[in-house]
């Protein structure tokens, strides 16, 4: 907050950062995202391919079948709610440890 008081614009604010906390200051609380992302990104992918199988099941198409657009979009959609589930929680990490860094001492106790 300090730094956002001295200068408003983003060069400004990485600036400060960087005179202020150095190099690891620019990175707080990216540790939850990034053990994140290969495991959200798996379930993304199963749940796309669970979602596609109950489509063409319903719509008793074949596997080798090619699907509507809407009917890829909800699979699509489907998809995301996992993803949501997972990276959600970790995105809300990250901005805790970037907004409050006296409050924790890192990724586990945050």
């Amino acid at each position: 907050q300090l730094v956002a008081a001295q200068n408003s614009s983003t060069l400004g604010m990485l600036r400060g950062i960087f005179v202020k906390e150095g190099v690891p200051g620019l990175y707080r609380g990216v540790q939850a995202p990034l053990l994140a992302v290969t495991p959200a990104f798996a379930i993304s992918f199963w749940s796309y391919d669970v979602a596609t199988r109950t489509i063409l099941e319903y719509a008793n198409l074949q596997r080798e079948d090619q699907m509507t657009l809407s009917q890829v979009a909800v699979a699509g959609a489907f998809s995301g709610l996992p993803l949501a589930a997972i990276v959600g929680p970790t995105e809300r990490i990250k901005c805790l440890m970037q907004v409050d860094k006296t409050k924790y001492s890192g990724f586990m106790d945050c």
